[in-house]
């Protein structure tokens, strides 16, 4: 059984910037706890998934190289495993989206084109992927992963795409008040997305010192 004390650690040791080997260990742990406890991340339902890649994704922003591509790779191996045990990445779907969108309205993507890069790597990871299931054929369970990456990265792209709009009108904060809920009204079909969104919103209220419009 997955200690949720463990969990709470690991999700607090990720959102923390530490030294290179620090991270290359952390990662090592990730990875272990991502083979023994498969069902319990991405068929349970528990937060640990949506925990284990908001704390992977912070990273894939990261200015250190090494730790860039080890998120990246880490990333990678999430959505494999869920499709490996669900096949599909639906969760792992919904958490990412949820998670870029949480850090963006965080200021945490503060520089797209490395995490657009780590999505890259993600995709060339995907590429060369060999997922086997004795249910399927080879060939049409990694034709089915490879484009539901893809569906996922464009998705991801998008998300950044709409903070870069929102950095664009960082001088006017009425602009940027609007563009925040312009844009959760766009998840009205994904409810926990649009939660996402709105939540920034009110966190960007607190930053302006308008509380009235953060209660709302």
């Amino acid at each position: 059984m997955l200690s949720k004390v463990v969990m709470g650690l690991m999700n607090v040791l990720l959102q923390t910037q530490q030294c290179e080997d620090f991270m290359k260990h952390l990662f090592d742990v990730v990875k272990q706890i991502v083979y023994h406890f498969q069902r319990a991340i991405f068929v349970e339902t528990t937060g640990y998934c949506a925990d284990l890649v908001y704390g992977v994704l912070r990273h894939c922003n990261s200015v250190n190289p090494v730790t860039n591509n080890a998120a990246s790779s880490l990333f990678y191996l999430l959505l494999k495993t869920n499709f490996q045990v669900t096949r599909n990445i639906s969760r792992m779907k919904l958490q990412a989206t949820i998670a870029v969108s949480k850090l963006a309205g965080e200021g945490v993507v503060y520089a797209p084109e490395r995490f657009q890069n780590a999505l890259k790597a993600v995709s060339h990871y995907v590429r060369f992927s060999d997922l086997e299931f004795s249910q399927f054929s080879a060939s049409h369970n990694i034709d089915l992963f490879r484009s539901s990456v893809s569906e996922l990265s464009e998705r991801l792209l998008s998300v950044l795409q709409n903070s870069a709009r929102i950095s664009d009108y960082s001088y006017d904060p009425e602009m940027t008040a609007d563009l925040y809920y312009e844009i959760s009204k766009g998840y009205i079909a994904s409810p926990d997305l649009r939660a996402a969104w709105l939540l920034s919103l009110a966190s960007f209220h607190k930053l302006q010192d308008n509380y009235e419009e953060a209660s709302q």
